[in-house]
């Protein structure tokens, strides 16, 4: 997964990290790890938020949760979209934000338990006054393959894939490599096209968008086990 975050927010990082007035983990004077985030532009949000400049690694997942994923280094992996929003709520309240969604009491999707739709009348599905989210398709898109001008086919700013020691898809080493490991794409990012596939907030399987929003979240990214295929930003799960 990856983080999306506003431009205008400071990141004064509190005490303990709190969900629903629980505390899960006290962290001392500050969380040890800091997300490092790249500004970005492009045709939708524009310079309105900043993209994870690197897949959230094991030991930010921990610092957050409260829990122990193994190598620090490694990007979490093997999380459901639920995970990823509970990841971003506790990183919110971590920074004195508000938590970013809410959740459906009942309708379970493949993707574990679905975020609200309409949280706060304003966004379809994140509270619009939170610091930290999942990112849409769209930010995802302009963060990843927004040249100044135009969309390029892959965040390396070409139509040509990158090769294997620049992103990590199949063919390459064959399993996941520590965050950062490849070369800086267009926009300042890491590993947007290939490691591990991303979450998105958004409902982008138009064959099952019907079915309501919130149920259907999709991944966008290549993949250490994805061809180039799953590179390119047109490429959806439908």
């Amino acid at each position: 997964m990856r983080v999306t975050c506003s431009r205008v927010k400071s990141f004064t990082r509190s005490l303990a990290v709190v969900a629903a007035g629980l505390i899960l983990a006290t962290v001392g004077p500050a969380l040890a790890t800091t997300i490092e985030f790249v500004p970005v532009t492009g045709p939708n949000l524009g310079a309105n938020y900043q993209m994870g400049k690197y897949e959230i690694s094991n030991a930010e997942w921990d610092e957050v949760m409260g829990t122990s994923s193994g190598i620090a280094n490694m990007p979490k992996v093997y999380i459901s979209l639920l995970d990823a929003a509970e990841f971003v709520n506790n990183l919110n309240l971590a920074e004195g934000s508000v938590e970013a969604y809410t959740f459906l009491t009942g309708g379970v999707s493949s993707s574990g338990l679905a975020i609200s739709p309409n949280h706060d009348g304003t966004n379809q599905f994140r509270n619009k006054d939170a610091a930290y989210w999942i990112p849409t398709e769209a930010e995802f898109e302009d963060a990843a393959n927004w040249n100044g001008s135009s969309l390029t086919t892959y965040a390396n700013g070409t139509s040509a894939a990158p090769t294997h020691s620049d992103a990590n898809f199949q063919g390459g080493i064959g399993s996941v490599w520590a965050v950062g490991s490849g070369t800086m794409e267009q926009n300042g990012t890491f590993d947007m096209n290939g490691n591990v596939a991303e979450w998105l907030e958004d409902d982008t399987n138009t064959v099952y968008a019907a079915s309501g929003p919130g149920e259907n979240h999709q991944t966008q990214g290549g993949a250490f086990h994805l061809g180039t295929y799953g590179m390119p930003y047109t490429f959806d799960w439908v």
